[in-house]
């Protein structure tokens, strides 16, 4: 039996993990999840690529912060995508917060924004899951909408 077969049966039954199946039993059934004042997740479409985004923490408020974004991605673009167009937001009602996350495998985040009325801040917590043995590097950059940020806030980012 050959090495790369013996491989898929053994990862197959859900097998040994050390001998580098990609999904061992603990990343079954992981998901991301939301919680707090979080409207919804954030999706960009295909054309844009999460890995090439130039910074680590995003605070859009406006318009005008959401089109440098687009800037920023468009240096970086994907194959197949010669025109991007960014999904509408109504920043009147939201803000756009971007928080980048790595880890090995497989990455499942706990994403929460809380507002911390009394700090005049918003609070955006993610607890990390990595599970999984291979070496491969997963990012994420877990964009939500949140309600408007009010004025005089600022964001705090924590990551568990």
């Amino acid at each position: 039996m050959t090495k790369a077969i013996l491989v898929l049966v053994v990862c197959g039954m859900g097998g040994i993990a050390v001998i580098g199946c990609e999904k061992p039993p603990i990343c079954i059934g992981g998901k991301d999840e939301n919680g707090g004042i979080i409207v919804s997740e954030f999706d960009f479409g295909d054309c844009f690529n999460q890995y090439s985004v130039p910074a680590n923490e995003w605070v859009i408020t406006n318009d005008s912060l959401y089109q440098l974004l687009k800037t920023a991605l468009e240096k970086y673009p994907k194959d197949g995508c010669d025109t991007t167009h960014l999904p509408p937001i109504d920043f009147s009602k939201y803000t756009l917060l971007g928080k980048r996350t790595e880890g090995g495998c497989r990455l499942y985040n706990k994403r929460k924004v809380i507002d911390d009325k009394v700090n005049k801040q918003y609070i955006y917590e993610i607890k990390v899951k990595q599970c999984g043995i291979c070496k491969r590097l997963v990012t994420n950059m877990n964009w939500v909408l949140v309600p408007k940020l009010p004025p005089g806030y600022s964001v705090k980012f924590i990551i568990k």
